[in-house]
């Protein structure tokens, strides 16, 4: 049974790759470095320098991977190892996405964390993050200099706003973990490795003691703008959040309720698409929490443009009793009131191109007590009045 991705994605990780997105210049940027990279050339890397773990090679390590790829409804990724001190592991491709661990991951991580590492990088791979970061990798390298094709768009912002966005992006996979892992502690355990502790130690960290310390350093950060500001301005280039900061957010999230829902739902056999018992999870409980009322179930625009007699069978169908149509003539712009509008053929055209050509019988807008902002998971009372506005 495995867990959609949208359902452990951080609202942080949508929103800054929207942004990011959105900056002019962003669409050329990426044209460019889709021609400047192949992905076979990190198969080449890979199959002549790195060490390919599988059924003959490591295989204790490579036997974590497909119990994660199932929990997280992908297929398994080819893993490697490649000699370099410093603990870390990375995800790059496109439509064969695979993930590099260090040799020093190795040798800083007890077993059972090195199987949380890999349910982060399978994480990248669920929520589809991977042929952004390996864009943004690229361009956050130097390597875009070198790139034709860029002509005089300013980099500076883009690389800002996908450093944001890969920090962002890390708490999703952290997120993938804890849904595999069960729970935070192997993730929190993972922060506190990076962050310096190594089992050559030979003492036990304290775990509680690492929380404490990055609830304190939010507080700092949340009570002061200047220490926000300083914030970013110290890391608006790491592609990686704080490992404090990462432990605070995973023990946050996993002692939340949707991970409480996500661990019902591995728990509960047969039960179907995850998305729609979610759904239906969601349902139940916003019914409890209003009794003797109707979710709307869409937005104000979704009713716009449908014919006014659907929408009014379909409200009255949902069990709304006081459904009301009004018809809402639209006075052109150009019309003077006599039977020729100034401007004739062009004030007919230049209304059309402003306010737009609603055919006659349209929904133009709904209202459920007066607010046409209502959303689709908004209750209302069976009696609440709804007003129909439809074009003449």
């Amino acid at each position: 049974m495995s867990v959609d991705s949208s359902l452990y994605t951080h609202d942080a990780d949508k929103a800054a790759l929207d942004a990011l997105k959105a900056i002019p210049g962003f669409t050329q940027v990426m044209k460019a470095l889709m021609k400047f990279w192949n992905e076979k050339q990190f198969k080449l890397v890979n199959m002549s320098t790195n060490l390919k773990l599988g059924e003959t090679q490591l295989k204790k390590y490579y036997d974590m991977l497909p119990p994660i790829c199932e929990k997280l409804g992908i297929a398994v990724p080819e893993l490697y190892m490649t000699l370099d001190v410093r603990p870390n592991a990375y995800t790059y491709g496109d439509t064969e996405p695979f993930i590099v661990v260090t040799s020093g991951l190795f040798e800083t991580m007890p077993d059972d964390l090195i199987a949380s590492v890999l349910a982060h990088e399978c994480g990248h791979i669920a929520c589809r993050h991977t042929l952004y970061r390996t864009m943004g990798s690229i361009l956050l390298s130097g390597a875009a200099a070198l790139i034709s094709g860029l002509g005089s768009i300013a980099l500076l912002p883009i690389q800002v706003a996908f450093s944001y966005w890969m920090r962002c992006s890390e708490f999703s996979a952290d997120r993938a973990a804890i849904v595999c892992d069960g729970g935070a502690d192997k993730v929190i355990r993972t922060c506190m490795h990076f962050a310096g502790y190594n089992k050559a130690l030979g003492t036990e960290a304290n775990v509680d003691a690492f929380l404490e310390q990055a609830a304190e350093y939010r507080d700092m950060i949340m009570g002061s703008a200047w220490n926000k500001t300083l914030e970013f301005m110290m890391f608006q280039h790491n592609d990686h959040p704080l490992n404090a900061v990462r432990a605070y957010e995973a023990r946050e999230w996993a002692n939340g309720e949707r991970f409480s829902q996500i661990l019902e739902y591995l728990n509960t056999p047969n039960a179907g698409g995850s998305v729609n018992w979610f759904k239906e999870k969601a349902y139940l409980k916003m019914a409890l929490e209003h009794p003797a009322e109707i979710m709307i179930g869409h937005d104000g625009k979704y009713f716009v443009g449908k014919n006014y007699l659907d929408v009014f069978g379909d409200l009255r169908a949902m069990g709304y009793s006081n459904v009301n149509v009004v018809e809402n003539p639209r006075q052109s712009f150009f019309d003077t009131g006599s039977d020729v509008p100034i401007f004739g053929r062009l004030g007919r055209d230049l209304d059309s191109a402003i306010f737009g050509n609603k055919k006659s019988g349209t929904v133009t807008k709904v209202t459920i007590g007066g607010r046409d902002d209502f959303g689709e998971h908004d209750w209302f009372r069976p009696e609440v009045e709804i007003v129909i506005y439809y074009a003449g």
